[in-house]
């Protein structure tokens, strides 16, 4: 990297790893979008050729991007909320909710496709409570408060400092 080449030309993700909250909020809007994409074409009759892959390509497209901006923001803020003797735990409860949102979730959804499985006028249901969830998500991480943009680096100190000092 040359000195004059700016940091977010190697890693764009840089700046979105300063602001936890941003990244969330932005990942789950994602994510309610590429389900509202297959919502408005769940009710039409398939394209044509290639433009019968396009809401399934822009699902893809969309839900992907969703997922590159919350896992690495979700797994920035563990620190922020765990004690750092609990850390491993945490994280573990982090993965184990989310095995367990997924699930639920598709359980719920797998019932709710029945109405999807050929075009017809309510096949945009199941698809819009799919969008509801996460767009649901961001909007709950705008009125979260100013904690996830709290730096770990105090804490690690703290701790840091608690192993270093004699006790008594």
């Amino acid at each position: 990297m040359s000195p004059a080449e700016p940091t977010w030309a190697i890693d764009p993700t840089r700046s979105w790893r300063r602001n936890a909250r941003a990244a969330l909020v932005s990942g789950f809007a994602l994510l309610a979008l590429a389900f509202a994409g297959p919502a408005l074409a769940a009710t039409q009759p398939a394209g044509e050729g290639w433009l019968r892959l396009l809401p399934a390509a822009c699902w893809v497209v969309l839900l992907t991007a969703g997922q590159m901006l919350l896992v690495p923001a979700a797994k920035s803020v563990v620190p922020d909320f765990a004690p750092i003797t609990m850390l491993g735990a945490y994280y573990g409860l982090l993965a184990s909710v989310g095995g367990v949102a997924v699930l639920l979730g598709s359980l719920g959804a797998g019932a709710l496709f029945e109405l999807a499985r050929t075009p017809n006028p309510s096949a945009w249901v199941p698809w819009a409570v799919l969008a509801v969830v996460p767009l649901t998500s961001a909007l709950a991480m705008l009125r979260l408060p100013t904690m996830l943009r709290r730096s770990t680096t105090a804490r690690l100190t703290a701790s840091r400092d608690e192993e270093v000092s004699p006790s008594r």
